[in-house]
């Protein structure tokens, strides 16, 4: 009977000890994964302000001034077709 008691209040002590280092992983994990989280809503919010950023900078660019200006001071031509790779 003693060694029936001893191996019962092990096998009590190892799945106590058990739940208690799965406790402390669960734990962890649920702080890290709330670390994710605020990070990935800072990178939502960043991106939105980087579109913002950039919808009212294209606004403000006069595209058509600044063809003007590369036509008639520096005798450039705006071309519609890129040609990468010629042979001739």
């Amino acid at each position: 009977m003693n060694k029936r008691v001893f191996f019962i209040a092990m096998s009590i002590t190892l799945v106590v000890a058990m739940l208690g280092i799965h406790l402390s992983l669960l734990i962890k994990i649920s702080k890290i994964q709330r670390d994710i989280k605020k990070i990935e809503l800072r990178v939502v919010e960043t991106k939105k302000e980087l579109q913002a950023k950039n919808s009212e900078f294209e606004k403000r660019i006069d595209f058509k001034k600044i063809r003007k200006k590369a036509e008639d001071d520096f005798g450039m031509e705006i071309s519609d077709h890129i040609e990468y790779l010629r042979v001739d």
